[in-house]
């Protein structure tokens, strides 16, 4: 306990003036030991915040410098859009393919129209070939060859001069093979221009019969589907020995408007010389073939005449996909 300095009269904790002196009481001193122990913690807490600090800048300092480094925005454009990421294995080789796809159908189409039938001294060019798909079928066409070209491959025919013709349609097949192997499809090749004044002389005359019609002749060239059936100018086998020959089914006078309507894909131009009539019953002639059996009068009348058509009562309308494309742009044509 405290004294007054001035009486020694005892003095009592916070008292300012003395009770026995009346004198002005001095506050208390620290004592040594608290001074020391206020002393030692001003020194001991002032280390440990310089050190907080210094820690909290360098642990900002190398945040901001990973965040911001170039291997960190690649890491992180590179797994923050995980959902798309992980959606492109299943659509982009599958766009990838289909462009594939059809950068082969193009090259093939480039590599046929480069083919030429050689001939000492000038060469047979057969105009553009087209390749489309449909159903698991790759139809391989061309039927737009000029006049004059056309007339010096019958004639090849007519002097029996078929090597360069069979050399031609060989290296034809190769390209062909070729993509239906990559593409795993089958194929079904027609070569030919229909309605044309051009026709081999040495055909025998059934067979003009029956390919001809009221616009004009519609021999083919080249068909087939593989090797077996592979043939030039209707009878002549490329690969293998030739056949027996047949003679194409008689017909009389029973010709078609169309002879080749179900074997390749008509064109618009092939069509203007026909009246909607005609066109009505060269649609209908696609169907006449199969046997189907018509409701309407006037076509059971016209197509009874025609030696070549038997009904059969099974026939449930189905078409290829050739002969469906040939029926819808008649009746387009009729309608228009």
């Amino acid at each position: 306990m405290e004294k007054c300095k001035s009486c020694g009269h005892k003095l009592n904790k916070n008292q300012t003036f003395c009770t026995g002196c009346g004198e002005k009481v001095s506050p208390p001193s620290q004592s040594r030991t608290e001074v020391k122990r206020t002393t030692r913690s001003k020194r001991s807490t002032l280390p440990l915040l310089l050190g907080l600090f210094v820690v909290i800048g360098i642990g900002l300092f190398f945040g901001w410098t990973y965040y911001f480094s170039p291997e960190n925005e690649l890491n992180a454009n590179s797994t923050q859009p995980k959902e798309n990421m992980e959606e492109a294995p299943d659509s982009q080789p599958e766009q990838q393919n289909l462009q594939s796809e059809d950068d082969l159908l193009i090259q093939t189409e480039e590599q046929l129209n480069q083919l030429q039938i050689d001939l000492p001294g000038r060469n047979i060019s057969l105009g553009e070939w087209s390749i489309t798909r449909e159903d698991q079928m790759l139809y391989v066409e061309a039927h737009q060859i000029p006049a004059h070209e056309l007339d010096n491959i019958f004639n090849l025919f007519d002097k029996d001069n078929l090597t360069p013709l069979e050399n031609w349609a060989e290296d034809v097949f190769d390209t062909i093979d070729q993509l239906s192997i990559a593409l795993e499809e089958e194929w079904h090749v027609y070569v030919g221009n229909s309605c044309t004044e051009e026709y081999p002389e040495q055909l025998p005359s059934e067979d003009l019969l029956y390919y001809s019609g009221s616009c004009g002749y519609s021999i083919p060239v080249l068909t087939g589907t593989s090797e077996e059936d592979y043939t030039l100018i209707i009878h002549e086998r490329v690969f293998g020995s030739d056949p027996q020959f047949e003679p194409t089914e008689v017909v009389n006078a029973d010709t078609y408007f169309l002879p080749e309507s179900h074997q390749y894909r008509l064109s618009k131009q092939e069509l203007t010389h026909l009246t909607k009539n005609e066109l009505r019953l060269a649609r209908n002639e696609i169907f006449a073939r199969h046997g189907y059996i018509f409701e309407s009068k006037d076509l059971q009348q016209y197509f009874s005449q025609k030696t070549w058509y038997v009904t059969d009562v099974n026939y449930d309308g189905t078409l290829s996909p050739i002969e469906k494309y040939n029926v819808d742009l008649m009746k387009e044509l009729e309608d228009d």
